[in-house]
C-alpha cells in the first residue's frame, strides 16, 4: 500500500470516528430531551369520586332486590329446619306422612335451586353494570392521564408501584384489586419485584396529584 492509499484509509477511519461520536451525541441530546413521569393509578382510581358514585349508586339501586332475596333465604332456612324437625319426629308407620314431608322436601329445594338461579342472574347483571360502568372511568383517567402529561411536556408516563421508600410493598386494603394488597409469600414479593414496571422515582416526575385533581375538577364542572 503506497502512501497515497495510506493517507486516504486514514482520512476515511477519521471522518467515520467523526460521524459515530456525532450520532452518540444526538441520541444522548435526544435522550435528554425525554421527559418521564409516573402515576399511580390505584391512589387516582380510589381519589376519583366518580368511583365512589357509581359505587353508592349500583348499591342503592339493588339494594331491595338483595334484602328480598336475603329475607328469601332466610325464610328458606327455617322452612328447612322445621321439615328435618318434622322428619326425625315422624313414626316409621306412618307412611302417608312420611310421603307428604317427602313432598314438602322436594318443594323446598325447588325453592332453594330458584333462588340460587336469581342471585346468580342478580351478580352477574350487577357485575356487567358495574363493568360497564369501570371502562368509561378508566377511558376517561387514560384520557386525563394523557392531557396532564401534554401539558406537562411529560412524552412517557409509566405505571408508579405500590411501594414506599424503603422498597418494601404498602400495604393497600383494597377489595376491587386484591393484587394491589401487601404480598402473602416471598415467591408473590419476587413476582411483583420483577413485574414492578417502576424501580425508583423522584417526586418531581410523579403526576399523580395532577391527574386526580383534574378528573375530580372536571368531574365537578361536569355537574355530577
Amino acid at each position: 500500500m503506497n502512501r497515497t492509499s495510506v493517507v486516504r484509509v486514514l482520512i476515511a477511519l477519521l471522518a467515520a470516528a467523526v460521524w459515530c461520536g456525532a450520532v452518540r451525541v444526538a441520541h444522548a441530546e435526544a435522550g435528554e430531551s425525554k421527559r418521564i413521569g409516573i402515576v399511580n393509578v390505584s391512589r387516582v382510581f380510589k381519589a376519583y369520586a366518580k368511583v365512589q358514585d357509581i359505587q353508592n349508586k349500583l348499591k342503592n339501586q339493588y339494594k331491595g332486590q338483595q334484602t328480598e332475596m336475603e329475607q328469601r333465604g332466610n325464610q328458606l332456612k327455617e322452612a328447612s329446619a322445621r321439615l328435618k324437625e318434622a322428619q326425625e319426629q315422624v313414626k316409621p308407620e306412618n307412611l302417608e306422612l312420611q310421603r307428604k314431608l317427602f313432598v314438602q322436601f322436594q318443594d323446598l329445594q325447588m325453592k332453594e335451586f330458584e333462588l340460587n338461579l336469581d342471585l346468580r342472574n342478580l351478580r352477574e347483571k350487577i357485575e356487567k353494570e358495574k363493568m360497564d360502568q369501570m371502562k368509561q372511568v378508566l377511558k376517561e383517567i387514560r384520557a386525563a392521564i394523557r392531557e396532564v402529561a401534554q401539558s406537562e411536556r411529560v412524552e412517557i408516563v409509566l405505571r408508579a408501584p405500590e411501594y414506599g421508600e424503603s422498597g418494601e410493598p404498602l400495604e393497600v386494603m383494597d377489595d376491587e384489586n386484591p393484587d394491589q394488597q401487601a404480598p402473602k409469600s416471598a415467591a408473590e414479593l419476587v413476582r411483583r419485584f420483577r413485574e414492578n414496571p417502576v424501580l425508583f422515582f423522584t417526586t418531581g416526575v410523579d403526576i399523580t396529584g395532577k391527574v386526580m385533581d383534574k378528573l375530580n375538577n372536571d368531574y365537578k364542572a361536569a355537574g355530577k
